[in-house]
């Protein structure tokens, strides 16, 4: 199962999610982590912005790390879902929660 979180104060969740020990990313197009390049073996907390704005600057900032997902061609970012899907996979193979 995937838990997900709603909360109306973003900032007391993201120190919540610290707390716990999980490492906070944030999905930014200027990361300067790319998605290969991160370390996902622990287990992680991700932070996706809307599709039009993206994350704002002080969220962003709250993350342990920001990671950008390699694209080819000229599109400049992807929709949530995707990129959601994207790393979610990638941290669920890091960890060895999916056969691979």
């Amino acid at each position: 199962t995937l838990p997900v979180v709603v909360a109306p104060d973003v900032d007391v969740a993201v120190a919540a999610l610290a707390a716990t020990g999980l490492q906070v990313l944030a999905t930014t197009v200027d990361g300067e982590v790319s998605l290969e390049a991160a370390e996902l073996s622990r287990p992680t907390a991700w932070l996706f912005g809307s599709e039009s704005r993206g994350l704002s600057a002080q969220l962003a900032r709250r993350a342990d790390h920001r990671v950008r997902i390699p694209m080819s061609g000229s599109a400049q970012s992807l929709n949530v879902a995707a990129a959601a899907a994207i790393c979610l996979y990638r941290s669920s193979r890091a960890q060895r929660l999916v056969p691979g």
